[in-house]
């Protein structure tokens, strides 16, 4: 067992999180993740994943499925560690209100604040910016493609790119490319008169892009970005994918069509560089799909959207076909006490009970990990034993107004383009 203050502070930190029921860094790391099975598949994904931008393709993703508790949260924490590990920019975004997965400016803006890139502990575009050689091969390799006709984006990118290489690393138009790149506005007039000030006015004429476009492209211009500055490609883990029940139909229609962009089913356009994993509890297709009758209703509700309703109709069944988290067994619970034991004794230097009593393994692992915590605390804090009721609560799956609000902010179709 390791010892130190560094060390202490690590297994309480997991101890803390395993408490809480949301897994940290340190948990994930300590305890593991008992899905040896996506961990390969994940595995698999990695190595297959770098031929993807050269290649002009986007390598497939995993959508995955288990109940409340059962460690969908702790499994992509894992996959985390294990994208950064091989040298990925890794984000996780947690769909929410502020976070609809039918708005995908919203969702690129949420991957590009919580990313992480290998090595690095600042915002990802100016980490970016930082550790971007624009004298390398690879950034030479970016800069053509970003050039050429072929490339399919509008001249905003390869314009802010250009600004880039040709603007004093500390001069404030710096930060107006790099919030460029994270998903902020930077209005045409502006960018023109950028563009006019370094002499790159006669060369790139940009003009007003929906607003929806851009986000769009933005998905295909980052993975380049992210492998032009020495990275391996983007992971995108995605938590918390029911929430899109609690739409009404025609925002849980535009959700379905998403999926297959970052599952990598759709092909025009792809997103080279980019693979994604998705975690959504496993009732979503009963509940949903199933009793709600969205594959029926949403063909015929907008038989006229005919690109949306395909769309749709595949990431619908893409949520059929998710892959199910494996159910704990009996030795693998025993092998998670003995390592929680060890964690404990870790963050209190107090050695738990040596005794094991078994669960009930129609309980989910988060109510199993709680329940042996609370019952350690109570004898560590007031030489207790005590039984622990176990309640199983399970998140509803209706549709919620709420959830469909604009946010603080929110703006019109040409809000980049001012």
């Amino acid at each position: 067992m390791m010892t130190g203050d560094t060390s202490h502070i690590n297994y309480r930190r997991a101890i803390e999180a395993l408490r809480a029921g949301v897994p940290n860094r340190d948990a994930v790391r300590l305890l593991g993740s008992s899905q040896p099975r996506l961990e390969e598949r994940f595995s698999r994904l990695m190595e297959t994943f770098q031929g993807g931008i050269p290649a002009g393709h986007q390598d497939f993703g995993m959508i995955f499925a288990g109940d409340f508790g059962t460690g969908k949260s702790h499994l992509l924490e894992r996959f985390q560690h294990m994208a950064l590990e091989q040298g990925f920019v890794c984000s996780k975004v947690v769909v929410s209100k502020h976070t609809p997965f039918y708005k995908l400016d919203k969702v690129y803006r949420a991957a590009i604040e919580s990313a992480i890139i290998p090595g690095r502990v600042g915002a990802c575009m100016s980490e970016l910016a930082i550790t971007l050689d624009t004298h390398s091969e690879t950034y030479a390799e970016f800069f053509k493609w970003l050039n050429a006709a072929e490339c399919g984006l509008c001249n905003h990118f390869a314009a802010t790119v250009h600004l880039y290489e040709t603007t004093n690393r500390y001069d404030e138009v710096i930060e107006l490319v790099t919030s460029f790149w994270s998903g902020h506005p930077f209005g045409v007039r502006e960018l023109r008169s950028e563009l006019k000030n370094a002499r790159l006015g006669a060369i790139y004429k940009v003009e007003r892009v929906p607003h929806r476009v851009l986000a769009e492209q933005r998905f295909i211009f980052t993975p380049r970005l992210m492998k032009a500055a020495g990275y391996a490609g983007w992971v995108i883990l995605i938590d918390e994918t029911e929430l899109i029940s609690s739409y009404g139909i025609r925002s849980r229609a535009l959700a379905y069509a998403e999926l297959p962009r970052f599952i990598g089913t759709t092909r025009t356009p792809a997103w080279p560089g980019i693979t994604s994993v998705l975690a959504i509890t496993s009732d979503f297709v009963a509940k949903v799909l199933d009793d709600r009758d969205d594959e029926g209703k949403i063909p015929n509700k907008y038989s006229s959207e005919t690109t949306m309703v395909q769309r749709s109709e595949t990431g619908m069944k893409l949520l059929r076909e998710a892959t199910l988290i494996e159910r704990p067994t009996g030795e693998s619970v025993k092998q998670t006490w003995d390592k929680l034991r060890d964690i404990y004794h870790g963050a209190y230097g107090w050695d738990p009970p040596t005794e094991y009593r078994a669960p009930d393994l129609t309980n989910s692992m988060r109510q199993i990990l709680k329940r042996w915590i609370t019952e350690w605390d109570l004898s560590r804090l007031f030489g207790h034993k005590a039984d622990i009721d176990v309640k199983v609560l399970s998140p509803k799956m209706e549709e919620n107004p709420e959830m469909e609000i604009p946010t603080e902010g929110e703006t019109d179709d040409n809000a980049d383009n001012r």
